[in-house]
This record gives C-alpha cells, sequence and structure tokens, in this order.
C-alpha cells in the first residue's frame, strides 16, 4: 500500500511539471509578438525603424509610409516633391516621404485626392505598397489588380501571414514581419527588350529587394573572431 502510494505521487509530480514546462512555450510565444527580435532589430539597424517600442501598437498609413520611405532613401527633409493629397499639408511630419511614394506610383489615396495617413493601415493596403514597392504589381494587375490580384501576388511571393485577412489592421511587429520578408525575397530585374521596347524581366538569385534598393546582402555563418 505504502509502495502504490508513493508510485501515486511520484506519478502526480510528473505530470505537474510536465503540464508546466507544456505552457510555458505558449505564453512565450504570446509574449514575443510585442517584444524586440531579428525582425524589429533589422528594420533598426537598416533605419527604417526608429525603435523598437510600442510593437503591440496598429501602424498608420502615414508610419507605413515612413517604413517604405526608408528603404528607397527619401528623406524627411526634402522638399523636391510635389503634393498630391489635400489632407497631407506641406507642414505635416510625413509630407515628404508620402509625396515622394505617391511621385514614384507605389501609394494612392482613398479617393478624393485624401490619403488618410492618420487612419490605422489595412492588411491588404500595406501587401499592395510592398508589392508596389517591389516592382511585382504588373503580374498582381493581371491576376486582377487591387485587391484580390495583390493578395495573390503576396501569397506567391511569400509574404503573407495565415493570421491576418484583409481588412485587419497590423501592429509595428506584424509590420516588421512583413518588411522583413519582402527585404529578403528575390525581386525581378529588367534583362532586356524585344522590338516593340517592351521590358523582359527575370528574378535573380540574391538581387533582393534589400540588395537592389540598398546594396546589402544577406549571408549566413558562424562568426569565429572579432575585433574587441
Amino acid at each position: 500500500m505504502i509502495k502504490a502510494d508513493m508510485i501515486k505521487k511520484v506519478l502526480t509530480c510528473f505530470l505537474c511539471i510536465a503540464l508546466f514546462f507544456g505552457a510555458v512555450p505558449i505564453f512565450a510565444a504570446e509574449a514575443d509578438a510585442s517584444q524586440p527580435n531579428e525582425f524589429t532589430g533589422l528594420l533598426k539597424q537598416l533605419g527604417i525603424f526608429e525603435n523598437e517600442e510600442g510593437l503591440d501598437a496598429y501602424v498608420t498609413r502615414a508610419e507605413f509610409a515612413e517604413y517604405i520611405a526608408g528603404i528607397f532613401g527619401i528623406s524627411e527633409y526634402s522638399s523636391k516633391y510635389d503634393r498630391y493629397f489635400v489632407d497631407v499639408p506641406t507642414i505635416y511630419r510625413s509630407a515628404n516621404r508620402i509625396n515622394g511614394l505617391a511621385a514614384q506610383g507605389i501609394i494612392n489615396g482613398g479617393g478624393d485626392s485624401l490619403f488618410n495617413p492618420n487612419d490605422n493601415i489595412k492588411y491588404i493596403d500595406a501587401l499592395t505598397i510592398l508589392i508596389k514597392a517591389m516592382g511585382e504589381n504588373s503580374l498582381a494587375e493581371i491576376y486582377g489588380g487591387y485587391p484580390s490580384g495583390y493578395m495573390r501576388r503576396a501569397v506567391e511571393l511569400k509574404i503573407t501571414s495565415r493570421n491576418k485577412s484583409e481588412s485587419d489592421e497590423i501592429t509595428k511587429a506584424e509590420t516588421a514581419k512583413l518588411i522583413f520578408d519582402a527585404l529578403n525575397t528575390d525581386v525581378l530585374e529588367a534583362t532586356g527588350a524585344n522590338g516593340s521596347g517592351e521590358m523582359y524581366y527575370t528574378k535573380i538569385e540574391g538581387n533582393t529587394f534589400l540588395y537592389r534598393n540598398m546594396s546589402i546582402r544577406k549571408g549566413t555563418g558562424t562568426v569565429t573572431a572579432g575585433n574587441g
């Protein structure tokens, strides 16, 4: 009887330990989304993110435009771009970056010459801006254009999240993952033209969105020594 009770106590102890450690990854996974990570860290190092704070806050349309403009090196302090939206005056904090992207056809307003800069950006709009920034919008338009064509192209490029629907708003942490995946994606490069002037595009290994705009290549390996 004593032996049976002892076995029962030991089994109960192991069960408690298993339940405890089995629950830890769940809590950790929930917490990681709003904590600095490899995605937010890279964007900060590249100067796309100013900091890694407020990662669980929703991103506005103006903030998202700032991030994408940072990839293209569009300065906040230049005034060479025309004004494209009536609700983005020249004194608006992100005016130059928004207008700079509009000049390149990367962003559009919500109609009536409005950009709605202070509205939280929708998931599908973030994907559409990324697809255009990557120069991948030709196929998206062939697929039917906004929104379904851009969603399909984003799925093909593997820069989508299975946990988001088109109308969802996205946090800064989720934005970091989207941009990280886009930067790491090989993009099309103009490699020739036919007699009618139509360009041919080819996907070249290593010609990522990051390399094309910032001349930085991603590498893997082991650091065996460091100065200092």
